[in-house]
């Protein structure tokens, strides 16, 4: 008799995976994948802080390596920034601190696209970004690099709405070591996605960052860093950042993705952001 046909396996399901692209520091997605992710920042500081405005480029790359199908090490902070304050204050280039850690699925149901993650990732102090008043060299104003660090606990999850929709949505503390050189934040995320055709995302993002502990480093109003900067200070306000987007899949391991953001109200210290990544997963 001829020998029995080969019996196929069922094709397994591909991940769908699109990641936040606003916040990127502190909105991390809940799937465990394999990464890297060149990211860009384009920042725009208001007139109502006290340099009276100004500009700031950052790049960075982060990183995500699975080590099991529910456990990955991330490297999601680090990089360059260039500043450029209107008045006041002197202009300033270097290094950001490096965040590093590990993130765990408690919930891990890819075939379904569904995860919940919770991570615990520490910043260490680093960089070397300062500025100072013009003309009062001694004047110095950390950016990054002050402190002991900061510890960032957080938990993550995303689940499918549809078959052409997403929804994500994660809550986190980020607290400092040295609660005097840095202030400590309550940080939460929303992220939604649908497809509009065929490999092109639509993407709305919302965050609330709340400061929960001032520092006692200086006094600049009622501004704090969001999520690059910490400057310590004394006292500052919850600011609300919205952002639209989209993200393209240009092949099932490369997706390229961009986002303007404003605050939704007039206390943040960003006046606008553009946000530029690629992600090369694995």
């Amino acid at each position: 008799p001829p020998p029995p046909a080969p019996v196929e396996e069922p094709k397994k399901k591909a991940l769908r995976y699109v990641p936040p692209v606003a916040q990127p520091f502190f909105n991390e997605p809940a799937q465990i994948t394999t990464e890297l992710r060149p990211v860009y920042i384009y920042h725009e500081i208001p007139n109502s802080f006290p340099s009276d405005g100004g500009r700031v480029h950052a790049v960075a790359v982060q990183l995500r390596a699975a080590i099991t199908d529910r456990l990955a090490f991330i490297a999601t902070k680090d990089g360059w920034m260039d500043i450029n304050f209107d008045k006041t204050l002197t202009d300033e280039e270097g290094f950001l601190n490096i965040a590093a850690g590990f993130k765990y699925a408690v919930i891990a149901q890819p075939e379904n696209d569904t995860f919940i993650t919770l991570g615990l990732r520490y910043e260490a102090p680093t960089g070397n970004l300062k500025t100072a008043i013009k003309g009062a060299p001694d004047s110095d104003i950390t950016l990054q690099g002050n402190g002991d660090g900061m510890i960032d606990a957080f938990i993550t999850g995303v689940r499918p709405i549809g078959e052409k929709g997403s929804f994500q949505a994660s809550l986190g503390y980020d607290g400092a070591i040295d609660s005097d050189k840095n202030s400590s934040f309550l940080h939460v995320s929303l992220h939604g996605d649908y497809e509009i055709v065929k490999n092109l995302y639509g993407i709305l993002e919302l965050s609330m960052i709340a400061t929960a502990d001032n520092g006692d480093e200086i006094d600049i109003g009622s501004f704090e860093g969001e999520d690059v900067f910490n400057f310590g200070n004394e006292d500052s306000n919850t600011i609300f950042p919205f952002a639209v987007g989209a993200r393209y899949r240009v092949t099932d391991n490369f997706i390229l993705g961009t986002a303007y953001e404003l605050p939704l109200d007039h206390k943040d210290i960003t006046q606008q952001r553009v946000y530029v990544d690629a992600v090369l997963h694995f």
